[in-house]
């Protein structure tokens, strides 16, 4: 373990060796950033691969074959984390993966994205400097990444203050807490009226307060604490659905660890590896081989289902990982508020970009990066789309011409959102049930549909109007798709009655 002295700009610290008051060679080196900071870096690239194989351990298609390049780039990142290359691969990779699966998808992918938008960018245009370090790409980037998780984080927490997320009957909350608790059998436990009442409210304040506490130096290790915590008992539960997104947040969520805990992390890491014997003695590569081959069974191989609990995929290893980074986590930030480490890690994106042309270019990118965060999250207020907007179980309706949310109207102008169809008859059984169920389609989504299915028949009320075809395909217009906009914009179904709790 090193002994780590405090200084409030993390520049050029080289620590001493426990009880030797020799420097330690691992940590020195001549940068601009100190060397803790430069190995927070390289296991934050060591974390950000894990974070990848968390989604595809869930999510992934084994027929995607994007999804194995993504898979593959990120085992290359995990042998040599400082490698700006391996980082620049896996960055490009995930974002062509996003792109394949757009236009809905997970949040997290999204914010995966916005993430490795950052990375490349740092990647393409931070020139290699005489003396830095290898991960001098990833350095500049860090302050981006953080402000991006702050931002969309902060996103999903504000829009939740709805009229639909504190009403007990359709509330997100009370939906998510009977799902997480359905492994205990049927909607047990039985909360009474009031205690179920106050988890729209917990919810709610714990989210608002994550980035909050997150945002401020001071509060920077309450905030770790809290979002550990909450996620934990969000995500544990075998019928919950969020164990891959806690597995990437929390390995998010170390950047806003002080870069003291680097050195006190690894040496958990190191004794928790040590007593696991075939560990210690394997090589390099086997474990590299070792590690790629399980992740393609659990991924892809086919009756593997020792690790898919209550139809929750891969949930036994997502779990363990959830809990090992979560312990490590809560550990470090009790050590930092104990030993008073500097808690000064900058969310200002353009906090570690150069004053060169190159250091202009990043600017503009990682400036263009978070315009696009932030025109993500505002997108369904604005009339934009409503899927993939970090709105995820929120309540919010914003179709209509109106918003339900207590604080952001919708923005006056028609759009997509606005022009809504309600199925009246259809022989695609989807369709049918949609509109068997009260709930209307926008006309955008509705082509989206037909597209894949152009020989049903449907009969569906549009602007007061009846419509019926014996195929879809008689009314070109209801079969198109546009490259760019089905591409880029995906609306959720809308009900004029309930704010449904949907994805």
């Amino acid at each position: 373990m090193s002994v780590i002295h405090d200084d409030p700009d993390h520049r050029k610290v080289v620590p001493e060796k426990a009880g030797t008051g020799a420097k330690d060679e691992r940590w020195a080196g001549p940068s601009r950033w100190s060397a803790v900071v430069e190995y927070q870096a390289r296991i934050f690239a060591i974390l950000w691969a894990v974070a990848h194989f968390a989604h595809l351990l869930r999510k992934g298609d084994r027929t995607d074959p994007f999804m194995w390049i993504v898979l593959g780039a990120a085992v290359l990142l995990l042998d040599k984390p400082t490698s700006r290359l391996r980082l620049g691969l896996l960055a490009a990779a995930q974002l062509v993966y996003l792109y394949g699966n757009m236009p809905a998808t997970d949040n997290h992918l999204y914010i995966m994205g916005f993430v490795n938008i950052g990375l490349l960018a740092a990647v393409v245009l931070v020139p290699r400097s005489e003396g830095g370090p290898p991960s001098e790409p990833l350095l500049t980037a860090l302050p981006y990444v953080r402000l991006v998780i702050v931002i969309a984080y902060g996103a999903a927490a504000l829009a939740k203050l709805n009229h639909g997320f504190f009403d007990r009957r359709e509330s997100c909350a009370i939906t998510m807490f009977h799902d997480a608790t359905a492994i205990l059998g049927g909607r047990m436990p039985d909360v009474p009226g009031r205690a179920e009442a106050l988890l729209p409210f917990i919810v709610a304040g714990a989210e608002l307060l994550i980035p909050l506490l997150l945002l401020l130096p001071v509060t920077r290790l309450a905030g770790v604490v809290v979002l550990v915590v909450f996620h934990l008992a969000m995500s544990m539960s075998p019928t919950a659905t969020a164990i891959d997104f806690t597995v990437i947040l929390f390995s998010l969520g170390f950047l806003f660890l002080p870069a003291q805990a680097v050195p006190h992390l690894e040496g958990r890491v190191r004794t928790l590896v040590g007593r696991v014997r075939p560990l210690t003695r394997m090589s390099r590569a086997t474990a590299l081989v070792l590690l790629t081959a399980f992740l393609g069974a659990m991924i892809g191989g086919r009756g593997l289902e020792v690790a898919n609990v209550a139809g929750n995929r891969n949930w036994l290893w997502l779990s363990i990982a959830a809990l090992v980074l979560g312990g490590l986590l809560l550990e470090a930030a009790w050590r930092g508020w104990r030993e008073r480490w500097p808690r000064n890690a900058s969310v200002w994106p353009l906090r570690e970009v150069p004053r060169t042309k190159h250091g202009a270019l990043l600017s503009v990118a990682l400036v263009a990066g978070t315009l696009l965060v932030l025109a993500n999250a505002a997108s369904p207020y604005l009339g934009g789309k409503t899927l993939s907007t970090f709105a995820m179980y929120s309540n919010l309706q914003t179709e209509a011409m109106s918003s339900n949310h207590y604080l952001f109207p919708r923005l006056p102008v028609a759009t997509g959102q606005d022009d809504l169809v309600l199925v009246l008859d259809s022989s695609n059984r989807r369709l049918e049930r949609i509109g068997e169920g009260g709930r209307f389609i926008t006309w955008h989504e509705l082509q989206r549909r037909l597209a894949d299915d152009p020989q049903a028949s449907i009969t569906y009320l549009r602007d007061g109007r009846v419509y019926q075809h014996e195929q879809a395909s008689e009314n070109p217009e209801l079969v198109t798709v546009h490259p760019i906009a089905h591409r880029f914009v995906a609306h959720r179904l809308y009900d004029p009655d309930r704010a449904r709790c949907l994805w």
